[in-house]
């Protein structure tokens, strides 16, 4: 039964199931020296001194620990088999490997939980990738926004400098109608207009004509002439009072055309200055982002295989910890067989050491992009719709550096 002991208590520091007997070959036993003997309580500085390498390297799959625990294992399949080394359970030797045993509990729960901690922070890089792309969505989001906002207001003040332009070129049609009305007027003065020693010879008697006769006609004859000077001059006056009139009344609405052209362009680049912003913060959000997510992800894929190993590294190590425990406990005790073929046949419970790693999460999309300034699409999405009379201004593309 003690051999079987043995067996059972080398195999499971290596994880081993015991249901098919496997044949082990035992390793050798502790030296206390050049002697080369048995190792005995007097020689429990050794024992410490593999204890501390133990505990100093029981965060991994360490040859150390598990030989050490091999060694004590059979040490004590040893005292139990030969009751020779100690009387009682209060044995120094027993003590220590109680203790031993105790610290590589400790270190145990100490790996798992210090692997939990690696798990959560592992974790949490994924959260914090998305808690800053987040603050940045807000951001995007507000850009949009603002984008959508200058869109329509620089639409309807287009719509209002529509207005004003048709307004100023009905009246410089107007204008331009009455100048040519008043060209045309003056110039039939002008033509009336003649030196009057070139009109004389129509005061000579015409054949035959006595006075009274020569009289009637001169005087029908200047009487029309001063009627249709008259009526001319006063045509050209009423026509260059108009043009007169009309020309300030132009001119101020082509001041107000311009003050709303000037309007409309500031806001043009107030919107195309808005969606170069957005670009900007885009890019980098979206980069920022996707460079954080694949350094997590990449963190993910390096850690979670490693954790995995150790936690089944760390249920090895705790069964073979709670045999050990469970021998120690039989020393001095009635019943010792029965009692050590109990710790044999116990089956300890390790899932207080199961890692549930979840699937890392899904990599988020970035916002979507808009055109940017003076792009075709940009152009034909912000532009194309506005009216003839009042067209966009030159386009400003974004600055260097910009998208």
């Amino acid at each position: 039964m003690l051999a079987l002991c043995a067996l059972v208590l080398v195999g499971l520091a290596h994880g081993t199931s015991f249901r098919g007997r496997p044949t082990v070959v035992p390793p050798p036993p502790f030296t206390s020296g050049a002697g080369g003997g048995p190792e005995t309580v007097s020689s429990l500085g050794h024992l410490h001194r593999k204890h501390r390498t133990a505990k100093l390297v029981l965060g991994k799959t360490s040859y150390n620990t598990e030989m050490l625990l091999r060694g004590l294992e059979k040490k004590l399949m040893s005292m139990l088999s030969t009751r020779d080394e100690v009387d009682t359970a209060t044995s120094p030797l027993v003590a220590t490997v109680a203790q031993f045993v105790d610290d590589i509990k400790k270190g145990i729960m100490d790996q798992h939980n210090a692997s939990l901690d690696m798990l959560n922070d592992t974790m949490a890089a994924f959260s914090n990738c998305d808690i800053e792309k987040s603050k940045n969505d807000v951001g995007l989001q507000t850009g949009i926004k603002t984008i959508g906002f200058k869109t329509s207001e620089h639409e309807t003040c287009r719509q209002v400098e529509k207005d004003a332009a048709i307004t100023k070129g009905e009246c410089d049609d107007a204008l331009a109608t009455l100048t040519e009305l008043k060209a045309v007027t003056c110039a039939a003065l002008e033509q009336l207009k003649q030196g009057p020693d070139t009109r004389a010879d129509v005061c000579h008697s015409v054949g035959p004509e006595d006075y009274e006769t020569w009289l009637q006609r001169n005087r029908d004859y200047f009487s029309k002439a001063v009627i249709l000077f008259d009526k001319a001059k006063q045509d050209c006056t009423a026509a260059t009072e108009k043009v007169e009139l009309k020309g300030p009344e132009c001119t101020n609405f082509t001041e107000a055309r311009g003050r709303e052209k000037s309007a409309c362009d500031a806001l043009q680049h107030e919107l195309e200055t808005a969606t170069c912003s957005y670009g900007t913060l885009l890019g980098s959000s979206c980069g920022s982002y996707t460079d954080c997510w694949d350094a997590a992800m990449q963190a993910y894929n390096k850690t979670t295989p490693e954790l995995k190993e150790q936690a089944e590294s760390r249920k090895a190590l705790w069964r073979a910890a709670m045999r050990m425990e469970c021998l120690i406990a039989t020393f001095g005790v009635d019943g010792q067989d029965a009692a050590i073929d109990k710790c044999i046949a116990t089956v300890h419970d390790t899932q207080l050491f199961d890692i549930d790693i979840h699937p890392a999460p899904a990599k988020a999309t970035c916002a979507s992009a808009v055109p940017m300034p003076c792009a075709s699409d940009y152009l034909s999405t912000r532009y194309s719709s506005l009216p003839a009379e009042a067209p966009a201004a030159t386009c400003t593309p974004c600055m260097l550096g910009n998208p």
